[in-house]
C-alpha cells in the first residue's frame, strides 16, 4: 500500500493539502492561519503581533555584513569590533528615518583615555556638530559637564571600557543622540556620564549609520543595534 504524505500527491486520492487540522496557510498573517517561513527563511509577522513566553530577537552578525542593510523594526545586528586589528568599525546599516538604539560594550582597562566617535554616512561634516556632556568621575567629588562642536557625533570615553547605550534617530529634521555611559579610564579609574550630541543640519539624508572609530586599541568591543522605529 503506497505511503500517503500530507501536501504531496500520492496515488489520486490524496491532492496537496489545503488546511492542515482545518487551519489555511499563507505568507499574510491573519486570524487561525499558519505562517511559513518566506522565501528568505524568515517567519514575517510584522503586520501582526505575537505572543509567546519566551523569543529571541532576529539578530544578524554585522561582521559579515559588506553593504549598507536595512534593518527591520525590532531586529537586531551584532558586532565584534577587533580594535587591535582596525581603530574603525563601518557597520554597514541602512537609516533613512529611523530610530535605533546602540549598546558598545568595550574590556575594563586603566591604561588610557580613549575617546570614541560616529561618522554618519562614513565621512565627517566640519564643525557640524554640537555635543554637551555632564556626569562625575570617580573620585573627582563634584560634577562637571561642558559642550563643543565637533565634525562627527563625540561618544565620550566610550571605547575606555564599559558600558554605553545610545539612543539615535536618524530622521532628517531630527538628527541627535542621547547616550549614558559607565566607562572605565586612566583618569580617576572611572565616570558615569550623560551625553547627548547633535547634527545642526536638516536637510542632509543620513543614509548610513556610518563608521566608529576609536582613537586607541583596546581590544575587542562588542557592539549592538536594533531599529526600534
Amino acid at each position: 500500500m503506497p505511503v500517503m504524505k500530507v501536501g504531496m500527491v500520492s496515488d489520486g486520492g490524496v491532492k496537496d493539502a489545503d488546511t492542515l487540522d482545518g487551519f489555511h496557510a499563507s505568507l499574510i498573517p491573519g486570524a487561525n492561519t499558519i505562517v511559513p517561513l518566506n522565501a528568505d527563511g524568515i517567519l514575517d509577522l510584522s503586520a501582526t503581533s505575537a505572543l509567546i513566553n519566551a523569543y529571541t530577537i532576529r539578530r544578524v552578525n554585522g561582521n559579515n555584513l559588506t553593504a549598507d542593510y536595512p534593518l527591520a523594526v525590532g531586529e537586531e545586528v551584532i558586532y565584534n569590533w577587533n580594535t587591535t586589528a582596525s581603530l574603525s568599525k563601518p557597520l554597514y546599516i541602512a537609516t533613512n528615518n529611523g530610530v535605533f538604539m546602540m549598546t558598545i560594550i568595550a574590556p575594563y582597562q586603566t591604561a588610557a583615555d580613549i575617546a570614541g566617535y560616529l561618522n554618519p554616512n562614513n565621512t565627517t561634516y566640519s564643525n557640524a556638530f554640537t555635543y554637551a556632556l555632564a556626569g562625575s568621575s570617580d573620585g573627582s567629588g563634584g560634577l562637571e559637564g561642558g559642550s563643543d562642536t565637533c565634525s562627527n557625533f563625540f561618544l565620550a570615553n566610550v571605547t575606555s571600557g564599559g558600558i554605553t547605550v545610545c539612543f539615535i534617530s536618524t530622521i532628517t529634521n531630527m538628527k541627535f543622540l542621547i547616550a549614558i555611559q559607565r566607562i572605565a579610564r586612566y583618569t580617576y579609574g572611572g565616570a558615569l556620564y550623560i551625553l547627548g550630541s547633535r547634527w545642526n543640519n536638516t536637510t542632509t539624508a543620513w543614509t548610513s549609520l556610518g563608521t566608529l572609530t576609536t582613537t586607541k586599541a583596546n581590544g575587542t568591543i562588542t557592539v549592538l543595534i536594533r531599529r526600534l522605529l
